[in-house]
């Protein structure tokens, strides 16, 4: 059987929908690694989401209610995290919210760190790829691949460009929350070829112009307006 770490933080408002999702997959077993945040920090990440997705994810069950080990660590870097995964026979992670850039000293002690991201490698690498991809009239997606020193850099595990109808996008976060239950989705499709043994990695080609800053916020205030006046192009891969 293999054993899946996810790294996390106590208040990830994801993490209960993802277990919720993958509890019932085959020869896996879940740990969660718990790393501090400051509080400063998990307010901001919570306002980012909350502007994201409304209400969406809403919901009164708790992780800390569920039948899963949960083991809390002071970073997802420490050298207490790393022989833990030693002792417990550990080899792959996922990153479901750390709030620490992992380490090779942690990279090195696993066969893979799985991260998803919200944008398609190899031109959307960096910041709101979502947002950026909005703007250039380019597909949505997202890219699993394994972490490595550098952001967004690693081997490509698997692509996947988001559907949806046209009518349905009456929001932005119309967007984001489809962007987020995907991920999910595509997790425990990654997990599922974990437990059969089948990752199949690809190159990820670097190149020093695909890499986004930080939306501004006016690019962001237009794209959103369109959406909301149905004047948004959306590209026709995503379209169904």
């Amino acid at each position: 059987m293999q054993i899946i770490a996810i790294l996390s933080t106590k208040n990830d408002p994801l993490l209960i929908h993802l277990i919720n999702r993958i509890n019932k997959l085959t020869n896996l077993k879940f740990i969660i690694l718990y790393a501090d945040i400051s509080l400063k920090d998990s307010k901001k990440n919570l306002k980012i989401f909350k502007e994201r997705t409304g209400n969406y994810f809403e919901t009164k069950q708790k992780v800390s209610q569920l039948d899963i080990q949960k083991v809390n660590f002071k970073s997802h870097n420490s050298i207490k995290l790393k022989s833990f995964l030693f002792k417990n026979k550990i080899r792959y992670l996922y990153n479901g919210g750390t709030p620490n850039k992992i380490q090779k000293k942690i990279l090195d002690a696993v066969k893979g760190v799985i991260n998803i991201h919200p944008g398609l490698f190899p031109k959307y690498r960096g910041c709101t790829n979502i947002e950026w991809a909005l703007r250039n009239k380019e597909p949505l997606g997202l890219t699993a691949h394994f972490m490595d020193e550098k952001y967004d850099s690693g081997p490509v595990i698997k692509t996947k460009i988001l559907k949806f109808k046209k009518e349905n996008i009456k929001d932005y976060k119309d967007i984001r929350i489809k962007a987020y239950l995907e991920q999910i989705n595509l997790a425990k499709y990654i997990f599922g070829l974990i437990a059969k043994n089948k990752i199949k990695l690809k190159k990820n080609i670097i190149k020093e112009n695909n890499f986004f800053p930080i939306i501004p916020n006016k690019i962001l205030k237009i794209i959103k307006n369109d959406i909301k006046k149905g004047k948004i192009i959306f590209n026709k891969k995503n379209l169904i």
